[in-house]
């Protein structure tokens, strides 16, 4: 609101006042017989009281209160000798006063009470955009101090690498796990620094070493070096009932060597694996229905045996077959680590889990493993400080 706006309102409010008061002091006199200068010039409104009126007629009407002096409560009274003083009755017009000064600071109220709600909005404004700023603020540093997928990725890698360097449990080195994350670092490694000595492994050992490939997927090809040679679990040859469960196996190591035999000379016959797919089922069935009448561990021994049995007949089925037996074209062939890991990199190979008897093969390519990410990162480590 401008000073205009407010000069106006303020002028009305004091009109609004006048005007009433000028109206009760007219109508006071009329009824009570004043003179009718006094109306008039109480009519007159400001005229009246600026003198235009004339007041002389009977000075018993004060044309600033209004009314007579005998009804108005104006009028002489005891005192003096019996003429009295003026006494004055306010209460109507001093009434009509307070009204349109209660008007006026009622008026002045409602401007400061506007202009403090306008400063509370404003307050209130400005705590939004400070929340505001403070939430965002607050965002980026969360942001900056949360990790990426990418950076969770390799911090779960690096601490994998970790654990299969520094004496995982055998069962990781075993299942092939521990051998596939040494393999992945140091692939990562020789990237970045293929200047590194050598580290021997026996020629020899690559014979117990599993291997898994694209082509033969999750199969497990290591019962293909057995030369169809079994050592049959405990639990398998202790099957009720025994004499049934001593031809099943029979059958089984003469059906599986003939499949090697056709495997080196070209495909394998389907009718043939499928009988012994057969048969290994039948076993396995046969397994599961003892399991209350063998340990544990007897049990898992011939899972597992099972398992890998049936994981060959799955690579025998394939076309190139022959090249995954001993001496085969998919076989590795190394005489140190470095060109292990290059020989299975070039055919996308990974280790697969170890059989019956690989043990001590797969713990000493482990500490093989361990000794030549080791040589490689040391070097690295030489040739960035330098």
């Amino acid at each position: 609101m401008n000073s205009s706006t407010k000069r106006y309102g303020t002028a009305v409010l004091a009109g609004v006042a006048l005007a009433a008061f000028t109206t009760h002091a007219s109508a006071q006199a009329r009824a009570m017989g004043g003179s009718t200068a006094v109306s008039t010039g109480m009519a007159g409104g400001a005229g009246a009281m600026a003198g235009q009126g004339t007041l002389s007629v009977n000075p018993a009407v004060n044309p600033l209160l209004g009314g007579s002096l005998l009804n108005s409560g104006l009028g002489y009274g005891g005192g003096y000798g019996g003429y009295g003083g003026y006494y004055y009755n306010l209460d109507t017009v001093g009434g009509v006063i307070r009204g349109g000064a209660d008007a006026i600071r009622a008026q002045g109220n409602f401007l400061i009470q506007n202009q403090q709600s306008m400063i509370l909005r404003e307050t209130a404004r400005q705590a939004r955009i400070d929340t505001r700023r403070r939430n965002f603020d607050e965002y980026l540093y969360e942001r900056e101090r949360t990790s990426t997928p990418a950076q969770e990725r390799q911090r779960d890698r690096r601490e994998q690498i970790l654990r299969s360097m520094n004496d995982p449990p055998a069962t990781e080195i075993l299942s092939g796990k521990a051998l596939n994350d040494l393999l992945g670092a140091i692939l990562d490694a020789n990237n970045k620094n293929s200047q590194t000595a050598a580290v021997a492994i026996n020629p020899d050992l690559m014979e117990s070493i599993n291997t898994t490939s694209l082509r033969t997927g999750t199969n497990n090809t290591g019962l293909l070096k057995a030369r169809g040679k079994f050592t049959w679990p405990e639990a398998l040859t202790d099957l009720a009932p025994a004499d049934e469960t001593a031809e099943q196996r029979k059958q089984v190591d003469s059906l599986y060597q003939e499949a090697l035999q056709q495997a080196r000379n070209g495909k394998v016959d389907g009718n043939l694996l499928r009988e012994l797919s057969g048969l290994i089922t039948r076993l396995d069935d046969k397994l599961t229905r003892s399991v209350g009448d063998v340990t544990f561990g007897s049990y898992s021994d011939a899972k597992r045996f099972l398992h890998n049995l049936d994981d060959a007949v799955a690579v025998l089925r394939q076309p190139d077959a022959g090249d995954f037996l001993p001496g085969g074209k998919s076989a590795v062939r190394a005489g140190s680590v470095q060109e292990l890991v290059k020989s299975m990199a070039d055919r996308g190979l990974r280790f697969a889990p170890a059989i019956n008897g690989d043990e001590k093969a797969y713990a000493a390519l482990h500490r093989g493993l361990v000794a030549y990410y080791n040589s490689l990162t040391q070097t690295a480590t030489q040739t960035a400080e330098r």
